[in-house]
């Protein structure tokens, strides 16, 4: 069962901190999937949530059926996935590992991770799975291969990962390992070390794209689920090269991919491993997880004969975009949250402090948003934010950034206005004022009710700007957005829809 501590932390971390702050709609949605179905949490509890839920104007339809989404790649993944806390307690595992060992997911759920059914047969796999999660809560991202063995002795080859997924802070908000049986392609290796033709049947009769590249002569090898991966026929691609194979490759990823080859020929890295983009025929980029291994040398130690395999990883991929998008973006209007906006305005301080520019935050709050909601409900605040946040981006340049850091308050960050500070206030204020104007314009809203009627709705909706100018010469962040918050306030005592600058 689960510890009761463990629980108040799991609920103030991942329910308070990641909702009030507006990480994502999507965090929610992954923590209330399982919280609805088997909830460790008391209807107090889950009370409270709903409560913040409600203030982050959350839309039912739109998190169903993101919900429904997200649940889907989940459990369909090919690999076994799980989500963990920062110390290693399991809160949610797909459907693909629960089949792997027979198990329901109340047998595994809420226990430490290693004291579950996966490896209570591998002593050695469980010591390894414990110091990765160790180095995964520093905030590394860790890949180890382990031999697992199932309640028949039958031995398992298993790559691993433990992904870090950070909160706002920074912190480590919780762990996402993902594991695979590779046991067919450790066979398959083992065996083309002894026998070529049995290597050919084997690996052929998987399917698995394979490689073989003479260093010394540069003739390579591709099977035919090689070509296929990328959407041709072998003979498409003929005569092949390792000039065939740079040819596909994403030219960002190249001069990596060359680090670490010259890396594994030296014997610096015992096996060349790489996640890397790849173009597919149909002009689009696939990641493919490429592997291998020199396997003969010459008498002086120079690599001649390399083989190797690669597997498509791009749903994976797919997941942990999802994951990274929904700590960096407001799921309602897609704008940066708090967090990104954070990371660009240290990022720019450094930049007007280099070029001797000034840059500008703007705090903004919406006016007389709260009765919109009050009186007609959270489908249509929700339009109106999303409206109010389109604006705000057609107003600045496409260098500035406009994020939503809570409810109905947006912030704007311009960089590179003048040298000159007197300069720099007037352009902020000339900017300010056409926010102004933009978001004081009318917003017919517009929604279907249960019998498929539209709903119209016009709302007229100010805006309270407050200024806070820097030249790069300010040490913290929070002081310059302290300023800005303090000005907007300022401008709202001041009689609203207006802007004071706090310099």
């Amino acid at each position: 069962m689960w510890d009761e501590r463990e629980i108040e932390r799991l609920l103030e971390r991942y329910g308070a901190k990641i909702l009030q702050n507006a990480v994502s709609q999507k965090a929610r949605e992954i923590i209330m999937a399982w919280t609805k179905t088997r909830s460790p949490f008391t209807e107090t509890q889950m009370g409270g949530y709903r409560a913040i839920s409600e203030k982050t104007n959350g839309s039912p339809d739109v998190s169903k059926t993101s919900e429904k989404r997200i649940r889907s790649a989940f459990n369909l993944s090919r690999n076994l996935i799980g989500i963990l806390s920062p110390k290693g307690m399991l809160i949610e595992v797909n459907k693909t590992a629960l089949d792997f060992i027979g198990a329901d997911i109340d047998e595994v759920l809420g226990r430490p991770f290693w004291e579950t059914a996966w490896w209570s047969n591998s002593p050695n796999a469980k010591n390894i799975l414990i110091e990765a999660i160790h180095e995964a809560q520093k905030g590394k991202v860790v890949r180890k291969s382990v031999i697992h063995f199932d309640t028949e002795e039958t031995p398992h080859y298993i790559d691993f990962t433990i992904t870090p997924v950070f909160d706002e802070h920074g912190h480590v908000a919780y762990l996402m390992p993902e594991w695979q049986d590779v046991s067919e392609h450790e066979y398959a290796t083992r065996e083309i070390r002894n026998m070529s033709w049995k290597y050919e049947s084997i690996i052929e009769g998987m399917n698995v794209a394979t490689w073989e590249w003479n260093i010394q002569t540069g003739e390579t090898v591709f099977n035919e689920h090689w070509a296929w991966l990328l959407g041709y026929d072998l003979d498409e691609i003929q005569p092949i090269s390792i000039r065939t194979w740079e040819k596909f490759y994403h030219p960002d990823d190249l001069e990596e991919a060359t680090k670490l080859l010259k890396k594994h020929f030296s014997g610096e890295l015992p096996n060349y491993e790489f996640d890397c983009r790849m173009r597919h025929r149909n002009g689009h980029w696939i990641w493919i997880h490429n592997r291998g291994k020199v396997i003969t040398r010459t008498s002086d130690g120079k690599p001649i004969l390399m083989f190797g395999t690669f597997y498509d990883i791009t749903e994976r991929k797919n997941l942990q975009d999802q994951v990274l998008e929904l700590a960096l973006h407001d799921w309602l209007t897609n704008l940066p949250n708090r967090r990104l906006f954070t990371e660009e305005l240290k990022q720019s301080m450094i930049i007007q402090k280099r070029t001797g520019m000034h840059g500008v935050v703007m705090y903004i709050d919406l006016d007389n948003f709260k009765p919109l909601n009050d009186q007609y409900g959270h489908g249509f605040g929700d339009l109106l934010l999303i409206e109010a946040a389109n604006r705000m981006k057609n107003t600045i340049r496409e260098i500035d950034m406009v994020a939503r850091i809570w409810g109905d308050e947006f912030v704007i960050l311009l960089s590179g206005l003048s040298k000159n500070h007197a300069e720099s206030v007037v352009l902020a204020q000339k900017i300010a004022e056409k926010i102004l104007e933009s978001l004081s314009r009318p917003y017919s809203l517009s929604l279907l009710d249960e019998r498929q009627e539209a709903i119209r709705v016009e709302h007229r909706c100010t805006a309270s700007i407050g200024i806070s100018i820097f030249d790069g010469s300010e040490t913290k962040s929070e002081d310059i957005c302290k300023r800005a918050d303090d000005a907007m306030y300022q401008s709202k005592a001041n009689g609203k829809n207006c802007v004071y600058c706090g310099e």
